[in-house]
């Protein structure tokens, strides 16, 4: 699946700049290119684990979280793109356990301009983002005796899972005739995974699934 996704990406990014690159050569704007950084919220649909991690007393998942992103931002005449990288980190704990999520986003974009001046632009299309996922979970109060070691004691467990997204978008751009320029972006994710959960140290009885686990994405990024 990662490697579909990488495929994907790299091929789309490849076709903007041929298009790109084709328009310049008959005499059109030469496409620009820019490092991009900044923050996105992310707002899931409520975690389908939530249910069984609530109904056993143990602190549940954060539905909104705040992802770190850096990626490149390329603007034509008629078309834009981006590749985002973005990391997101969660934690939640209650009077006996703590959770933790870490998130690790690989996002494209394609849009078309639909105003694309020297001061301002605004942009849609769609995305495809693919997501891998941590969840941490462990019971406080822990006490480690390393003259007596005990693996099966069963304070701590991970899972992970990965989710591929799709879904429209659109970005406003600003500020573009100064030495720096704002990305305001937006867009709702579409699962198309059903994101069952997986662990490397242990099998699951009963394993839950992501599936229809949507998110609402806004950001903002400096250019």
């Amino acid at each position: 699946m990662k490697k579909l996704v990488f495929a994907l990406c790299f091929l789309s990014l490849t076709a903007f700049a041929q298009e790109t690159e084709e328009k310049d050569s008959l005499g059109y704007q030469k496409p620009k290119v820019e490092f991009a950084w900044g923050v996105n919220f992310l707002q899931n649909d409520d975690f389908a684990i939530n249910e069984k991690l609530h109904n056993a007393g143990i602190a549940c998942l954060n539905n909104n979280l705040t992802e770190i992103v850096m990626g490149f931002d390329v603007m034509g005449k008629k078309t834009s793109g981006a590749l985002d990288f973005g990391f997101a980190y969660g934690k939640n704990d209650n009077a006996v356990s703590q959770a933790k999520q870490y998130t690790f986003t690989l996002r494209a974009r394609y849009h078309y301009n639909f105003l694309n001046t020297e001061k301002a632009a605004i942009t849609a299309g769609g995305g495809l983002a693919y997501a891998t996922s941590q969840v941490d979970i462990f019971a406080k109060g822990n006490n480690y005796d390393l003259d007596n070691l005990n693996l099966s004691s069963g304070n701590h467990f991970d899972i992970t899972n990965n989710m591929l997204y799709a879904g429209p978008s659109v970005a406003v751009y600003l500020f573009r005739d100064k030495w720096y320029s704002l990305r305001l972006n937006a867009g709702y994710e579409f699962a198309l995974t059903n994101g069952k959960y997986k662990s490397e140290y242990a099998a699951i009885s009963n394993p839950v699934k992501e599936s229809g686990n949507n998110r609402f994405v806004f950001g903002i990024s400096l250019l």
